[in-house]
């Protein structure tokens, strides 16, 4: 389930009440980002995780927070703690192995 990420939410409890999320951290009209979106709804056709789609433009204050310097950036948190995160291109398959 991709979920769009606003600012009336709170990062921090969705990561403490959930033990496996998925964050999404990108920009509209990046090829890269719609690229990856795209991988991700493919996967979640046959698996069910949580995916929170972060607009990076109207979240600055969380991206600034997190250090994020490019898009788009995965970051999952397994068991409440950053188990890995992707800046700029990456695999998606690659990503999802670390599961």
């Amino acid at each position: 389930m991709i979920i769009d990420f606003t600012k009336d939410l709170n990062f921090k409890e969705i990561v403490n009440n959930n033990d496996l999320v998925f964050f999404d951290f990108r920009m509209d009209n990046c090829c890269r980002c719609d690229s990856l979106e795209a991988q991700i709804k493919d996967y979640l056709k046959t698996n069910d995780i949580l995916v929170y789609k972060v607009d990076v433009k109207e979240n600055m204050k969380l991206v600034r927070s997190l250090n994020i310097y490019a898009s788009p950036c995965l970051m999952m948190y397994k068991n409440h703690e950053l188990v890995h995160r992707n800046l700029g291109t990456f695999s998606f398959d690659e990503f999802i192995e670390l599961l």
